[in-house]
């Protein structure tokens, strides 16, 4: 039987008392360290040499502390400054030295797995709490990233406690929900300093700000000082750019991003060089006219827009893993030569290069099938997930509105694989439910359609994520 508006809430079963909440912190402890202990270790081994966006943020953090100030002409704003002073701190303290800037990410790494955990616990029970966290303890990618220098690892841990503390203020009243509004407003402010892809949070926070769905109370004041306190947290980025002429944007890079996804010769909605215009007039003026040719595209080309639509949110969806993943899943020194090798060749062939490529796209190869069967089980998983939360979006609400918030905006966009760094943390937390459900019998995810009944669906998931692929092998 399908659950009424009257099963569709929080259940009152579900331990709420401070003994719950003691387990709840003791796993997110263990996985703290857990977690800690892996990155650690893979960043103590990753030889990785930063290279386009990555060699982007090194030089934007030495530049600030040889200059005094952040960003050059025609790059005052292409990046927004948060990773690169966190760079810059690192750099100051320990010299310029790449291990130790993975040594801090491998800390940051940590602490998202805490929050999932802390996260999962808030809409779920210990057990789903425990499985969300190992989820992202363990998590290719987000292990992978640590020795690479890229704003997600930043970005991530911010974006998450700011849907944490939304969580948490889901479930107060008073000064209490409008103090818990306020901090995460702020926290949101923020990962628009890290990443400006997280403004794509913006609607659902917002609505979430405004509507309580574990009390159903909607509050007129806490949505009004979202806006402010997360306006006020940006503000200063905007005057600043303002001041350089740029307009009040959060990067340049947007415009040429958006081109990128949306014109004639794209093909997947992502990256794409060809469309690069060689004359440039200035970094502000680049921007708007970048932005105004792809809203002009996809007005003129609403079925080709569309269709790109399509791509990009089968890429966000399904197994195609990131490709900094793939060349990095074992960052050894000798593979980081070889791979160099692949870029200096792909510009500037050379036959003493030949052995070195050959080497790279045998560890790419075998990666990238490791990786792809990791997807083929997780996508669905994610999916089927995602479906059980529309059906009891009570529960799941403060989850599921920002994760897909975030996915259509990508879908809207631009997208990139390493994109879905900012949105896993959350699809591990109903994927951590849903699992709980399936394991141990709980109702986590909701009491329909059962235990079976989940398992059923996860399986069928699985099962038809695997048929393209043996579609592929047989008509082969």
């Amino acid at each position: 039987m399908m659950p009424t508006d009257s099963d569709n809430h929080i259940d009152a079963a579900m331990p709420t008392d401070s003994r719950r909440w003691r387990r709840v912190l003791c796993i997110a402890l263990v996985a703290l360290l857990v977690s800690l202990a892996l990155r650690l270790g893979w960043a103590s081994i990753a030889h990785i040499t930063p290279v386009s966006d990555f060699r982007g943020y090194d030089s934007f953090a030495t530049h600030w502390i040889e200059r005094g100030h952040f960003g050059w002409e025609g790059r005052w704003a292409y990046r927004t400054p948060a990773y690169p002073g966190f760079l810059a701190l690192v750099y100051m303290s320990c010299g310029h030295d790449l291990t130790a800037a993975a040594f801090a990410q491998a800390g940051l790494g940590a602490l998202t797995t805490a929050l999932v955990v802390l996260l999962a616990g808030t809409i779920a029970g210990p057990r789903s709490a425990a499985i969300a966290g190992a989820l992202h303890c363990f998590a290719p990618t987000s292990v992978a990233y640590v020795p690479v220098l890229a704003s997600e690892n930043l970005a991530v841990p911010v974006g998450v406690l700011a849907v944490l503390l939304m969580a948490w203020a889901d479930r107060r009243r008073g000064l209490g929900r409008i103090f818990l509004v306020m901090l995460g407003a702020a926290a949101f402010g923020a990962s628009m300093w890290v990443r400006p892809a997280a403004l794509f949070f913006a609607p659902a926070l917002l609505v979430l700000s405004a509507y309580s769905f574990h009390r159903r109370r909607i509050s007129l004041l806490a949505p009004l000082l979202f806006v402010v306190v997360s306006g006020a947290v940006i503000a200063p980025w905007l005057v600043r750019n303002c001041r350089h002429e740029l307009g009040p944007v959060l990067s340049t890079a947007g415009g040429i991003n958006l081109w990128m996804g949306n014109n004639d010769t794209a093909e997947h909605g992502g990256y794409w060089p060809m469309a690069i215009w060689g004359e440039k007039i200035s970094e502000g003026e680049d921007n708007r006219r970048y932005s105004a040719a792809a809203k002009e595209w996809i007005l003129s080309h609403p079925r080709r827009y569309a269709e790109l639509c399509l791509i990009r949110a089968k890429r966000m969806f399904w197994t195609e893993p990131d490709v900094w993943v793939t060349r990095y899943f074992w960052p050894t020194a000798e593979n980081d030569k070889n791979q160099l090798a692949v870029m200096h060749n792909a510009r500037n062939p050379a036959p003493q290069r030949e052995p070195l490529v050959a080497a790279a796209r045998a560890v790419h190869g075998r990666n990238l099938k490791c990786l792809e069967r990791y997807r083929r089980v997780i996508a669905p998983l994610g999916i089927a997930a995602m479906l059980l939360g529309l059906i009891w979006w009570r529960r799941t609400a403060v989850v599921l509105l920002p994760l897909l918030s975030y996915q259509l905006g990508i879908v809207l966009t631009f997208f990139a694989p390493r994109f879905r760094e900012m949105s896993n943390p959350l699809m591990f937390v109903l994927m951590g439910a849903l699992l709980a459900d399936v394991i141990f019998g709980t109702q986590d995810l909701g009491r329909w359609p059962g235990r079976w009944g989940k398992l059923a669906l996860a399986a069928g998931a699985i099962v038809l994520g695997y048929l393209p692929k043996l579609w592929h092998d047989l008509a082969g």
